[in-house]
């Protein structure tokens, strides 16, 4: 028997056969069982525990045993984003971050177009600074 990154691998005369480690249904039942009572990062001695008591149903390692734990709380965290977190969170980043359209301009351009026409600024009545021209100082 080979061992190669969690993988179980086995030698035969002609050939090796590795494939990744399948437990069975019972350790499964065990697992989320214990999962379920609340273990969640077990020790070192707790997994040694308890993949020696899941190897009664089948191949398996400490090491597949702390990776099921892993995955498992990773798993768990992923299912607690639900539709109605995601909806939220969307709205919340609408609130600060709205969507550029040039509708946001709508206001500042009504302004200009509003403007009383008596008030406005005739730009060509306003004097013109004159400069000398270059060299004459």
């Amino acid at each position: 028997m080979e061992e190669s990154l969690g993988l179980m691998c086995s030698s035969s005369s002609s050939s090796s056969k590795c494939g990744r480690w399948n437990p069975t249904l019972q350790q499964v039942k065990v697992l989320t069982e214990l999962f379920s009572a609340g273990l969640r990062t077990p020790s070192t001695e707790q997994i040694q525990k308890i993949s020696r008591h899941l190897s009664s149903f089948g191949k398996i390692e400490s090491k597949n045993v702390f990776y099921w734990f892993q995955n498992h709380k990773a798993r768990e965290r992923l299912h607690q984003y639900n539709a109605n977190d995601l909806i939220k969170k969307r709205r919340r980043q609408q609130l600060h971050h709205p969507p550029h359209h040039h509708h946001h301009h709508q206001p500042i351009l009504n302004l200009f177009l509003n403007l009383d026409v008596n008030r406005s600024i005739n730009y060509r009545k306003r004097p013109q600074t004159q400069f000398p021209p270059p060299g004459t100082h």
